[in-house]
């Protein structure tokens, strides 16, 4: 089945000069290796086996929006001033985490709120893994930014574990964003049964291939 259907959020074409609730410059978080990445990795490795999928999300940073590590101003994982900043000029990963935190906001994920509910967050999750599909399989449109850090794109590192996963031809980047919301729509997860129309097609094939290549590596 061709994934390229999932439709995709316009590329952000604009920048701000700031992203950060102190209005402070952006600390190179569009610049390359300026993410926050291994460190991540390192925790999804080291929980699989007792699985706490959300673990990496609080460590990792890429672009200004992925992961809660970025702490954008406007989105759900900011603090502070509520205010829209763009996501890394021409960086569609960016762009899919922008609108994912858009819809959690929408669903009352701000600042200070409760966590959502299962059947108000996994209708963000769904359509935010389909959007990283059709990067990942769009030919050209996955990005090469280099924005975690550069440890994660050491030879034999990290990058080349994670771009093995999967179907073949996704980058690291992609894996590594997906895989923390994949964990919700395999086995047990709080969001099987949650997913729409994408999760029979696209998410439960992909996300059960990844989960359980990542299940391998971590128990070895």
């Amino acid at each position: 089945m061709n994934l390229s259907f999932v439709l995709f959020s316009a590329i952000v074409v604009t920048a701000s000069a700031n992203c950060n609730p102190n209005g402070q410059p952006n600390n190179g978080q569009c610049e390359e290796y300026g993410g926050q990445c291994s460190k991540a990795v390192d925790i999804f490795f080291n929980q699989f086996g007792n699985v706490n999928s959300q673990a990496p999300q609080f460590v990792l940073s890429y672009g200004r929006y992925c992961g809660a590590a970025t702490k954008c101003p406007g989105s759900n994982n900011g603090k502070g001033n509520v205010q829209e900043v763009e996501a890394c000029v021409g960086n569609p990963l960016d762009a899919a985490c922008k609108e994912h935190d858009s819809c959690l906001d929408g669903k009352g994920n701000s600042p200070g709120s409760d966590v959502l509910d299962p059947d108000e967050s996994c209708p963000c999750h769904a359509p935010f893994l389909g959007s990283l599909l059709a990067v990942a399989l769009t030919p050209g449109l996955a990005p090469d930014d280099k924005l975690c850090d550069e440890d994660f794109y050491l030879p034999g590192g990290y990058a080349s574990l994670l771009s093995s996963l999967g179907p073949g031809g996704i980058s690291a980047e992609v894996i590594l964003l997906a895989a923390p919301f994949c964990t919700l729509f395999v086995g047990e997860g709080d969001c099987v049964g949650l997913g729409g129309e994408l999760e029979a097609a696209v998410l439960t094939p992909f996300c059960t291939q990844l989960v359980g290549q990542l299940n391998m590596l971590g128990n070895q």
